[in-house]
């Protein structure tokens, strides 16, 4: 928490999810869900509990915190993920699941705009698997300046322009 707010000092703001950060300034920017991804020729129509346990991930970090909503489900339905492979970057895991056995876990709106050459697809989880918002945080020194609040309502209609727009 400090190191984000010192980090804030020297940026104009940060986008993360909502719940990593708390006590800093925020909004969120757009909404989205979390879904499973799977190499197209070993996709089931559905994954079922079996499969979830029993197969590798991709998972996109390994938060431990609650606000990570797609582990916490998993858990609440019996569930512990084998964490293959964790990465910090949602674009690297259509790359790292075509092919193989493996889940990937991503924002659908960034999976659904991934997917360009490669053989991956959406599979569904038998139960819901959670939403992810997608907030800007700022620190608080930067609340009342012009410049500042300019740059928060582009941001605001941005992120309003991606909620509103089609999943590619």
């Amino acid at each position: 928490m400090q190191q984000a707010l010192d980090n804030l000092r020297t940026v104009d703001a940060l986008v993360l999810p909502q719940g990593f950060l708390s006590n800093i300034p925020t909004f969120d920017l757009y909404k989205d869900r979390w879904v499973c991804v799977m190499s197209a020729d070993r996709a089931p129509a559905v994954l079922g509990r079996e499969e979830l346990a029993e197969r590798p991930w991709v998972l996109p970090y390994r938060h431990p915190s609650p606000v990570f909503s797609p582990l916490n489900r998993l858990h609440a339905e019996g569930i512990e993920p084998h964490a293959e492979i964790v990465t910090e970057n949602f674009l690297a895991i259509p790359h790292l699941v075509a092919g193989t056995d493996r889940i990937g876990l991503m924002p659908e709106r960034v999976a659904s705009s991934a997917f360009s050459g490669q053989p991956i697809t959406v599979v569904q989880p038998a139960f819901e698997i959670g939403h992810l918002a997608e907030s800007l945080w700022w620190h608080p020194l930067h609340e009342r300046e012009p410049a500042h609040i300019w740059l928060r309502r582009i941001a605001a209609q941005a992120g309003q322009t991606v909620e509103s727009g089609p999943l590619a």
